[in-house]
């Protein structure tokens, strides 16, 4: 089996994607989200810090402003090999 591993910087999506409770104001996203972490794959779903994921929070700003659904680069955006570098070694103590 694969090996899948979600980070996610809100808390509330980790708990909502760990939590047997169906109390979620998405319910149909929630469902979908559970039915795809429990395919034939080993998943973990764990909170990260923003600061430690900067990378992905500047592709969720640009993936907001954008109005296809879907944007494929077929090269890193300009600045975000930086941001991996960053996420990768953090310059703060944990």
């Amino acid at each position: 089996a694969s090996y899948l591993l979600l980070e996610s910087d809100s808390k509330v999506v980790v708990q909502a994607c760990t939590s047997e409770d169906g109390n979620y104001r998405n319910y149909a996203l929630n469902s979908r989200i559970k039915e795809i972490l429990h395919m034939n794959w080993t998943a973990h779903v764990t909170h990260i810090y923003r600061e430690s994921n900067t990378a992905t929070h500047a592709l969720a700003i640009l993936a907001r402003s954008q109005k296809q659904v879907l944007q494929v680069h077929t090269a890193p955006l300009i600045g975000l090999v930086a941001l991996l570098d960053t996420d990768y070694r953090p310059t703060y103590a944990m």
